[in-house]
C-alpha cells in the first residue's frame, strides 16, 4: 500500500511539472495589438450647416497601436456624396424660371489620432479622437428652365480642415465592432459656389480589424 501510494504521489508531481508552463501562460495577459485596419459605413449630414442633403459616406483606416494599445495612430480615406436641389427665377430667361440641380463627389484624406479611456482588453471601450483632413470636391450643377437644358457646370476645389469625434467599440471576434459620432469642419471657396462650406455631422458603424 506503501508502495501504490509512493506511486501516486510521483505522479501527482509530474503531472503538476507539466501543468505549470500551461497555468503560468494562461495567467499571462495577451499582448496588445500593434497594427489596425478599420471600414466605416453611415450618414453624413451637411444640412447642419448648409442646404446640403443628407447622403451615406464610407470611411477606411489603416494605422498602428501604440501606449500598450490605448491609442492608435491611421491614415484614413472618406468619401461622400451630399446633393442639393433649388430652383428661382431669372428675368433673363424665357420662361422666367429656373430649377439647378448640385452634386458634390466628396473625397476625404488624413491622419487620426484615437485614444480609448479604458485599457484594450477591456470588453468595452470609450474613445475619443482627432483628425486633420484635406478635403478634394468636385462640384457638377446642372440646370433647366421651361424645358431646355441651361448646361453642366463643373469645378474642382480643395481645402484643409479638421474632423473631431468619439464612440465605442465592442470586442468581438479579433477586432471590436464600433459606433461613432463625428463632426467635420470646413470650408470650400469655389467659383460656381461661392463660400460653401464642407462642414457635416457624422453617423458611423463599422468594425475593426487588430493584428
Amino acid at each position: 500500500m506503501k508502495h501504490f501510494n509512493g506511486i501516486l504521489t510521483a505522479l501527482s508531481a509530474a503531472a503538476s511539472l507539466l501543468l505549470l508552463p500551461v497555468v503560468a501562460s494562461a495567467a499571462e495577459p495577451a499582448a496588445p495589438p500593434v497594427a489596425t485596419v478599420a471600414i466605416k459605413l453611415g450618414g453624413a449630414f451637411p444640412g447642419l450647416f448648409s442646404e446640403l442633403d443628407s447622403s451615406g459616406q464610407v470611411l477606411l483606416e489603416a494605422g498602428a497601436f501604440f501606449l500598450d494599445g490605448r491609442a492608435d495612430a491611421d491614415l484614413v480615406f472618406g468619401y461622400a456624396q451630399p446633393t442639393a436641389t433649388s430652383d428661382g427665377t431669372d428675368a433673363r430667361l424665357g420662361d422666367g424660371a429656373y430649377a439647378w440641380d448640385l452634386k458634390h463627389d466628396l473625397v476625404t484624406v488624413g491622419i487620426v489620432g484615437r485614444y480609448r479611456f479604458s485599457p484594450w482588453s477591456g470588453p468595452v471601450q470609450l474613445y475619443a479622437h482627432l483628425s486633420p483632413r484635406l478635403y478634394l470636391m468636385k462640384t457638377t450643377v446642372n440646370g433647366e428652365s421651361g424645358g431646355s437644358k441651361l448646361g453642366e457646370n463643373i469645378q474642382y476645389d480643395r481645402e484643409f480642415g479638421v474632423e473631431v469625434g468619439g464612440g465605442a467599440e465592442w470586442a468581438v471576434g479579433p477586432g471590436a465592432a464600433l459606433a461613432e459620432l463625428n463632426l467635420n469642419l470646413g470650408g470650400l471657396e469655389g467659383q460656381i459656389t461661392g463660400d460653401v462650406p464642407s462642414s457635416a455631422g457624422g453617423l458611423l458603424v463599422g468594425y475593426r480589424l487588430n493584428f
